[in-house]
């Protein structure tokens, strides 16, 4: 079937070209010849298509030895950070934590402002839930986005609810009399950093 599709491909595109009265008589070997070219190329096809799948496997085999590597790495650095947190050897902890709207990094006995209003009142103590990353001398852990409140906690308290300094705002507008001063400003929250706790980690 394959051979007469491509013979009658054929004879219509040397009739196109050499018009009707020149077009090639078409014998009984030459569709042998163009049958045994067809299945020439069906071959050629198929190994095309046979390397083509090699390849593919190939490189999925590959993928699977370096998910298998990267896992193998992960245990081998969980165990080494475990190991640091058993011995306490982990030196001064630090960490980035999001607060109103702000990424901030910490450590402990660090002091904070917190700009706008914030709910907690003086001598309150608060844990700050958003950490995204925590790390201390040898280590760094990351969050996507943000590590789980059952591995790093990280607690904070009030020291002081006051405003900013004066921020003036000075409008003017020329010929029209038009002259405006405004002093505002805003609410304040101060916080002290009590502690950065870090659980071990879970494989």
């Amino acid at each position: 079937m394959a051979a007469r599709t491509c013979l009658g491909s054929a004879v219509r595109l040397f009739s196109r070209n050499f018009g009707s009265k020149n077009a090639p008589t078409i014998t009984k070997a030459g569709l042998e010849t163009i049958s045994l070219q067809t299945n020439q190329d069906s071959l050629s096809g198929a190994s095309r298509l046979n390397s083509t799948a090699c390849t593919w496997a190939r490189k999925f085999s590959t993928v699977r030895k370096v998910q298998k590597t990267q896992e193998s790495d992960t245990t081998d650095l969980i165990q080494l950070v475990n190991e640091k947190l058993h011995k306490d050897n982990v030196g001064r902890l630090f960490a980035v934590v999001h607060v109103a709207g702000k990424q901030r990094k910490i450590t402990t006995e660090d002091i904070i402002v917190v700009e706008g209003d914030f709910f907690p009142d003086v001598g309150d103590r608060i844990r700050l839930e958003k950490v995204l990353l925590v790390g201390g001398s040898d280590f760094t852990l990351t969050g996507r986005p943000m590590l789980s409140r059952d591995l790093v906690k990280v607690e904070a308290t009030v020291v002081e609810k006051t405003l900013s300094n004066f921020k003036v705002t000075f409008t003017y507008i020329r010929r029209k009399g038009h002259r405006k001063f405004n002093l505002r400003r805003n609410p304040q929250t101060v916080l002290v950093i009590n502690s950065i706790e870090l659980n071990k980690l879970s494989s």
